[in-house]
């Protein structure tokens, strides 16, 4: 977890921040569905207090990303088959409704650095690299979120990638 350090000059309130970090965490893996995470080691790896720490966790509570067990720890909570089928539907109809919306916005450029993204995947696939192939996927798709223009829209697709993993 050694990824989870602030790093200087990031924008935003302090627990906004660390609540950007927690959910990029849940959204890329670094946490696995079970998994226990201490409040006071948060904070003490994002070097802060545990205020900002508990507020951005109350946030992702309210997301669903997280589940609450005790007040000094939150658990990513399992992934049954009725909670992936649950969000794989949501999130389906938000990314078409994000893809709709890009549509209007590409430009040649974009669906160039899209292939790249695209490319990147199936070749990091191939050769079993797995963390280079999820990266790549989610670069491919949060860029075509982004070409959507829908910054509330992403946020929600974001929410559900947080609840889900990088699966």
């Amino acid at each position: 977890m050694g990824a989870m350090e602030m790093q200087p000059g990031e924008m935003g309130s302090l627990s906004a921040r660390i609540y950007n970090k927690v959910r990029e965490g849940l959204i890329i893996g670094n946490f696995a569905p079970g998994d226990r995470l201490l409040m006071q080691d948060l904070a003490e790896q994002l070097g802060t207090s545990i205020t900002p720490v508990r507020e951005a966790c109350l946030r992702l509570l309210s997301e669903q990303a997280l589940e609450l067990r005790s007040g000094r720890f939150v658990t990513v909570p399992d992934l049954s088959r009725a909670r992936y089928i649950q969000i794989k539907v949501i999130r389906m109809a938000l990314e078409g409704l994000a893809t709709e919306h890009a549509a209007d916005h590409v430009t040649p450029a974009d669906l160039e650095q899209l292939e790249t993204f695209r490319a990147s995947f199936v070749k990091n696939e191939k050769a079993g690299n797995l963390g280079e192939a999820r990266s790549s996927n989610r670069a491919f798709h949060f860029g075509v979120y982004r070409l959507s223009r829908m910054p509330m829209l992403i946020g929600q697709i974001e929410s559900m990638w947080a609840s889900m993993g990088p699966i």
